[in-house]
Parts: C-alpha cells; structure tokens; sequence
C-alpha cells in the first residue's frame, strides 16, 4: 500500500504536469447534477465521433478510450455511476445525492501534431469529478459571515419565500438578547426553523441556510443544529453580555458550526477546484415565481463568491489551484421549444451577472450554455406551433405539450401578478447500457471544459 507521501507527490506530479483536473459539478437542489454527472461519465467512457462531433478529440479520432481510475481518498465514497446509470436505462431518473462522493477518469488520447505524434504514442489526463449534496453548497458564504450578518440575510430571504412565516418571526424577534438561554425552548425553535426551510425548499425556495437543516446527514440530531437566525434587535456588543445568554448561546452555536463543519469542508474540497460546471434549472424557479428567481440569483451569487478564481500557472497548480474555466449550463432546456434557446440563455446571463463580473475581474474564462445531460423529450409541431412530446413525470404516460416562452430577462413584479408558468418535467427515455445517453451540446461543453488539455 502507498503511503500518504507517496500519494501526494504522484498528485503533485500530475499537476505539475498539467494532467489532472479537478472539476467541480455545482449546482443548486434540483439544478440535475446526480444526472448531469452520470450522463457526463457515460458521455467519456462511449463517446465516439458521430455522437459528439463538437469534442474535438472524439471527432478527429484521437481519442483512445476513457475508464475510471483508482481513486486515493478511501473515506469518500464513490460516485454510484453504475447504479445511476441503471436506473436510467429503466427510464428513471437517478436518486439525488446525500452526501459528497467522487469519481476518477483518466482519458486516453493521441497529441495532435506530427511531431508529438512521434514523441508520445499517447497521453493520459486525469479528471476527479465531485458530486455533493446541493444544499452544502448553500454554507459556503457562512464562512465571511458573523452571526449577526447571517440573521439579517436571513431576514431578507424571509420576505421572498410564499410560506406563511409570521407565527416563526414574531417567534424569532420576541426573544431577548440578554436573558438565560435555559429561559427558552431553544432546542423546539432551532426545529421549528428547520420544518420552514424544508417547507420553503418544497414550494421553490433556494436562498435556504443552513444547508444541514435541509440534508443533515451524519449531523442528524447532533446539538450543533440547534441554532437559528437572530430577528431581534440587532445585538452591537455580544461580548458585553453573560456566556449564558440567548444571543452568546445561539452565537456560539452558529460559529461552531461554520468552523468545524463548513470550514473543513470548504477547505478539504471546494478550495481546491481547477474547473467548474455550474447547473442552473431556470425552468424551476420560473414555475415557482417571482420570489423563486429572486431567491436563486442570491443564493447562486453568494455561493459562487466563496471559490478561487484566476489563471492557472504552475505554482498554483501544485499548491493553490484556481478556477481557470467556468461552463455556466442552464441545465434540462429540452423542458422548452428549440426557439426558446436564445431567451434561456439570455436570462441565464442576467441571472448570473453579479457573480460573472467577479469571474470576469479574475481573468477566468467562462462561457453560457443551454444543455440537456440526458434529453427527455422529442421536438416537433402540432397546428403551426412549436410543441414537445414525451413521458409525464407524474403518470409515464406519453403527452403533447405547449410548454410556453422563456422570459429573456426577469420580469418585473407587475408581470407576476397576471402570468405564470409551467414548464412540464418528463421521464428520461429507456435507453439500454449499450447505448449512448442522447444528449444536447454535451460535446460542446467537454470541449469547453477540457479540450485545450487534450491536444
């Protein structure tokens, strides 16, 4: 067995090298990424030429084949590629992720060129992939937080969910700062407040913190989730006040939490990013309203900020890797008519505009796609009008359907109050392992993604 020295200088090797890429596939609840993940690793161990014309290597014939590799790190378990895939075949789509779990490839392609055609018969580059639960990525922006500028987020993002909230808030804002902690239920609010967050996030909510309270995984019922927002006067002094007070008990409940769960996680993965697919299902925060796209622009722009962002030389490579390339992908498009592509990734753009500036500041390369990982629904017209044709997720039944026009910016609150929208979901079509995933412009972003390394 190799020992942690020699697993990390390989590891360095590598990047030196430039033949490892660590990708990170983010994206919020229900933005696909457990699909979009599956249908990416099946896209690199089949592709050929004519399913992906637009990867350059599959295209020219100079790929060689892929397959997963051993991975170092036993304690993270391994993305279930096969089981997800399997589901697929049945026409289902595969079960969202729980905990955080990775994958290894290692792509096999012949150099481009004459001469390091002759120099090497081949080159191998290394890609991990990490899948993670989408409410973890919600913390990230706990991490530049005080508890204090927390609860006022919070309070924002109270006044954009549709769930009755008043009963909480009169809750949360009659609790005073001063008075012993034991004198409160503390421990029945902090539940309480988990119970609306699970309730927001069913009915489109997205801008939801903590992201624990929503998929708590080995933390469940552990006491470092009693904690919740502060809605009471805003407290100038903490330090003035008894370490048994409400406001110190909550704080130090809340600090806790962002320096030995966020933080760890933070730093053991998400710090360490060398490229980044980010998923965005703007057809879910459409049907769910105008608070919905509020909440997920937030939501989405906050989360970005906490990653590295910059161009890649060989120091950082080996010792603080950066966000070189970004594919922002507005994810499950064939939920809408070909003519609805434009307006899609139009209003992707606007969504994402606070964090692309950053992005753009750093020097990083991005690019907007509209994608499907694994295409749902055939297109086609009925009376003149563009319409899709597919299996309802509800009934498996096969439907026409008319699903509408994508707004190509967001709509002003006026808009709200007489329209709304309904973009259907589908089942994903049975399509046996021996068969590539159909998919749209899946090619085009492993192009984008990881292209310039494979030449």
């Amino acid at each position: 067995m190799r020992s942690s020295w020699q697993m990390k200088s390989n590891e360095w090797f590598k990047r030196g090298s430039d033949q490892y890429l660590r990708i990170a596939v983010t994206g919020l609840r229900r933005s696909g990424k457990t699909t979009f993940m599956t249908a990416l690793v099946d896209a690199l161990l089949h592709a050929d030429a004519s399913a992906f014309p637009l990867w350059q290597v599959a295209a020219s014939g100079r790929l060689m084949g892929s397959k997963q590799a051993h991975y170092e790190s036993l304690h993270i378990p391994t993305f279930p590629y096969a089981q997800q895939r399997e589901m697929l075949s049945q026409g289902l789509w595969p079960q969202a992720t729980e905990t955080l779990n990775e994958i290894r490839l290692v792509i096999r392609y012949q150099p481009s060129g004459a001469i390091r055609q002759r120099l090497f018969h081949h080159r191998d580059l290394y890609l991990d992939l990490f899948d993670y639960p989408g409410e973890w990525l919600l913390d990230l922006p706990l991490l530049e937080q005080s508890f204090q500028q927390w609860s006022d987020s919070m309070q924002q993002a109270f006044a954009l969910t549709p769930v009755p909230t008043q009963k909480l808030f009169n809750q949360l804002s009659q609790l005073d700062s001063a008075r012993p902690a034991n004198d409160y239920p503390l421990d029945a609010i902090a539940e309480d407040y988990q119970h609306y967050l699970i309730a927001a996030r069913d009915v489109g909510g997205y801008w939801l913190q903590p992201g624990r309270f929503l998929l708590p995984g080995e933390l469940k019922g552990a006491p470092v989730l009693a904690f919740f927002p502060w809605f009471g006067q805003p407290v100038k002094h903490p330090e003035q006040l008894s370490e048994d007070s409400c406001y110190r008990v909550l704080q130090r409940r809340y600090n806790y939490y962002r320096d030995q769960v966020v933080a760890p996680f933070y730093r053991d993965y998400f710090s360490r990013f060398d490229r980044q697919v980010v998923l965005v299902d703007v057809l879910d925060a459409l049907n769910h309203g105008e608070g919905a796209i509020l909440q997920m622009q937030k939501a989405l722009c906050q989360a970005l900020e906490s990653f590295h962002y910059g161009r890649r030389h060989i120091f950082n490579r080996l010792f603080s890797p950066r966000i070189d390339r970004v594919v922002f992908a507005a994810s499950q498009a064939d939920r809408v008519t070909l003519d609805q592509y434009p307006a899609l990734a139009l209003l992707l753009d606007e969504l994402l505009a606070p964090a692309v500036n950053r992005i753009r500041f750093s020097g990083t390369a991005y690019q907007t796609m509209v994608t499907s990982a694994v295409v749902a629904t055939e297109q086609g017209r009925i009376h003149g009008q563009s319409a899709l044709r597919g299996r309802d997720l509800s009934s498996g039944e096969m439907i026409n359907v008319f699903p509408g026009g994508v707004p190509r910016s967001i709509p002003e609150s006026s808009f709200w109050q007489q329209h709304h929208f309904d973009f259907p979901q589908f089942l994903p079509p049975s399509k046996p392992l021996n068969q590539l995933l159909p998919h749209m412009r899946m090619d085009a972003l492993l192009e984008y993604l990881v292209g310039d390394k494979l030449s």
